[in-house]
């Protein structure tokens, strides 16, 4: 197996994970429950899960100091990352989509300067890219 085909079996092994563990730790309604939990303590739930992320970093920085790790193997560790980081960068997102009218569902927008720092990128939606306009409107310019 090359390298390109080992990362394509590595992000099925990660969905298939996770679709077995939503099961435990999810809900119909949000499949991330266990992660949006962290709002009852204050705590955006992609910054919550950012700090899982460092738990596990805190792991891996042990296995490379010590050269062994007695509750899990190094690769489930690594595997706990890529989802976490994942699992962030979709609750990211949605903070992101609660923050501002979606550009490409509204004909008027409201922009503010924090605008291109919330948002800055292809839409997530429909992909195209903003951040030149919302550059362009915080100059007075669109």
């Amino acid at each position: 197996m090359n390298s390109s085909e080992r990362f394509k079996a590595i992000l099925k092994r990660i969905s298939d994970t996770h679709d077995k563990k939503q099961a435990d730790y999810g809900t119909s309604e949000d499949p991330f429950a266990n992660i949006s939990a962290s709002t009852e303590f204050g705590i955006e739930p992609w910054v919550g899960t950012v700090l899982r992320m460092n738990d596990k970093m805190t792991r891996i920085r042990s296995f490379i100091k010590n050269g062994t790790l007695k509750n899990e193997s190094i690769q489930d560790s690594l595997l706990d990352i890529c989802v976490y980081a994942a699992i962030a960068l979709v609750k990211y997102e949605e903070s992101v989509e609660d923050n501002y009218d979606h550009l490409c569902e509204w004909g008027s927008h409201e922009f503010n300067e924090n605008l291109l720092n919330i948002y800055g990128g292809p839409c997530i939606n429909c992909g195209e890219d903003y951040t030149e306009l919302i550059r362009l409107h915080g100059k007075g310019l669109a």
